[in-house]
Order: C-alpha cells, then sequence, then structure tokens
C-alpha cells in the first residue's frame, strides 16, 4: 500500500471540489493548504503536564520542527454519555441547544440538495454515519469542533451506519446567526477529509487542515446558495485587533486570521463564478432560443436595428442588417 502524505490528500481532494473553475486560479487556491504562509513547524512541548496542556509549541526561528504531525485529540472521542462532556453542552431540550441545532438543521438540508461532487460526497457520508450536533456552553466567541471515528464492527452491525460523527457549534444567541454556515460548513469538512483517509492516517495533522476545511467547506456553502463569510468576518476582525493591539497573531494549529479570512473570500469569489459558469453552461435553450437559432439569430443578440438600403456598384439594391451582439 503507497505511503499516505497529507499535502497530497488534501491537495487532491479540494481539487475535486474546486469543479468549473479555471486550472489557474484551482492552482492558487490549492497553494494555500500547503504553503508556508499558510503552514507552521511545530516541535514537542516539553513542558507539558497533562491531556489538557498543548501538545506542540510552535518551533523558533531556526529551530527544527513538522509541519505534519500527530495530534492526541483526533486519536480520541468524547463520550457524549459522561458527565463530563455533558457539563459542556446545553442540555437537549434547552432553549439554547434547540435554537442553534433547529438552524443548524435547516442549513443541513440546504447543503445536501443538488449535484455538487462536494454536496453528493457529503450526502453519501451523512448516510453512513451516525451524526450528532451539540452546543457548548462554554465557548463565548464562534467556534467549532468535529469528532470522527470508524465504528466497531458489533456497531455497524446494529443499524449499518459505519461511522460516528460529533460536531460542536458555539450558542448562536451569544454570537449571532451569521457565523453558523461558515463553522458548520468548515466542520463537515473535516468530517469529509476523515472519511477518505486511511484509518491509521486520521490523527495526521498540519496547519493547512484548516485551510482545507475553509475551501471545501466555503464549495459546500457556494452550491447550495449560502455566504459562509460571517465566519471569516469574525476571524478577520480577531486578527485586526491583534494587530492593532500589539499581540501575537499567531495560533496554535492553525494560519492566523488572516489568512483565514483571506482562505473564504478567496474561495467564495472562485466558486461563486465557477457556479455561474457551470450554470450557463447548463442551462437549457428556451422556445425561443431554439426557434432563434434555426433562424439564424444568435440567443444573446440585441434587437436588430432598423434595415438601411444602400446601393452598391451594380446599381443591385440590397439590405444590410446592423445587430449588435452580446455576452453574459
Amino acid at each position: 500500500m503507497a505511503t499516505f502524505k497529507l499535502e497530497e490528500h488534501l491537495s487532491r481532494l479540494a481539487g475535486k471540489y474546486c469543479e468549473g473553475m479555471p486550472e489557474e486560479t484551482k492552482k492558487r487556491l490549492l497553494e494555500r493548504i500547503t504553503c508556508n504562509e499558510g503552514n507552521k513547524k511545530y516541535a514537542i512541548n516539553e513542558n507539558r503536564q497533562g491531556k489538557d496542556d498543548d501538545q506542540y509549541r510552535i518551533a523558533g526561528k531556526g529551530e527544527d520542527g513538522q509541519r505534519v504531525y500527530e495530534l492526541d485529540e483526533l486519536k480520541e472521542f468524547p463520550d457524549i454519555n459522561s458527565d463530563k462532556f455533558k457539563n459542556k453542552v446545553y442540555p437537549p431540550d434547552s432553549d439554547k441547544h434547540n435554537y442553534t441545532i433547529s438552524r443548524a438543521d435547516e442549513l443541513l438540508k440546504k447543503l445536501t440538495g443538488n449535484d455538487s461532487k462536494v454536496s453528493q460526497d457529503l450526502k453519501a457520508l451523512l448516510e453512513r454515519s451516525d451524526i450528532t450536533f451539540h452546543v457548548r456552553n462554554d465557548w463565548q466567541y464562534p467556534n467549532g469542533s468535529c469528532a470522527f471515528k470508524e465504528r466497531s464492527e458489533e456497531e455497524k452491525k446494529k443499524d449499518g451506519k459505519d461511522y460516528q460523527i460529533v460536531i460542536c457549534l458555539c450558542d448562536l444567541t451569544k454570537t449571532g446567526d451569521d457565523v453558523l454556515a461558515g463553522i458548520l460548513t468548515h466542520e463537515l469538512g473535516h468530517a469529509l477529509d476523515f472519511s477518505q483517509r486511511p484509518k491509521d492516517a486520521r490523527a495526521q495533522y498540519m496547519d493547512g487542515s484548516e485551510t482545507f476545511a475553509d475551501i471545501s467547506g466555503t464549495a459546500l456553502a457556494v452550491n447550495a446558495g449560502i455566504d459562509p463569510r460571517g465566519f471569516a468576518k469574525f476571524m478577520g476582525n480577531d486578527y485586526d485587533t491583534r494587530v492593532k493591539n500589539g499581540r501575537n497573531t499567531q495560533m496554535l494549529y492553525t494560519p492566523d486570521g488572516n489568512f483565514r479570512r483571506e482562505n473564504f473570500n478567496i474561495a467564495y469569489e472562485a466558486m461563486s463564478k465557477a457556479k455561474e459558469n457551470r450554470e450557463q453552461k447548463h442551462q437549457k435553450p428556451s422556445l425561443k432560443d431554439i426557434i432563434d437559432s434555426k433562424r439564424g439569430i444568435s440567443a444573446s443578440a440585441e434587437t436588430p436595428q432598423p434595415q438601411t438600403k444602400e446601393k452598391t456598384n451594380n446599381n443591385m439594391n440590397m439590405y444590410l442588417v446592423n445587430q449588435s451582439r452580446g455576452g453574459r
């Protein structure tokens, strides 16, 4: 079996979801997953005291470090029935939970309702997964998380579901609804990534994994006619505030807020244009367009100008039709 290479995997999968995009545009977008600007190097955190402490630290200048590393937290899976987990989320019958989850459910239906490759992959994944959504009570700012695991053979036999996915969302009554699309599609992007890796490679990670989730999440949103950039605005504003106050803009396990803001904005613009081009290409002609094409009249032509009479050298009368042609 070929050795799994995370950078190649993320680039290949994201490229699949950049449907109808010009090759040069796609190349520039995919380069954001693997570029140095979007990936820091990490060294082991020698001062780690326990699981709650950071596993890695950002490597110093000139220090050896890893771009691709294994995160212990990706090997673990939350016990949603434990008191430890329940204490961090709102009860399922609470207003806080229902407010956020009802909006997430509505959004999820839209994300799987089109024939794009990313939407069809998500639809197939959800059909094979036991997925639950929870709302964290200890997050004061827009955030999300995705835990993914392959179920045991015994569990698979019970209901035919291959995977278990737990997605946590922030409390929208605190953050506002406009961040939901960016957060939910981003976390589903992680699920798509994990589901298409070998089982023993699911703990591999790099900062570019976040860029992949931004890009694939934006593809999910755009193909469903949704704008996911509310979350990007928050991250960008946080970055701007850090710069203004002279604070460090680097964050563990993710590119900085400005890079993430650009991920969403660049991907949204490119994918919106690609979607528009695909729709025009596959648009069925109207009856008028068909009739006009038989008569040799372009469907995009403007109304012909009045005919003008002109004499030729052999005194024959001819009529010239001045017709301007345009395109959308």
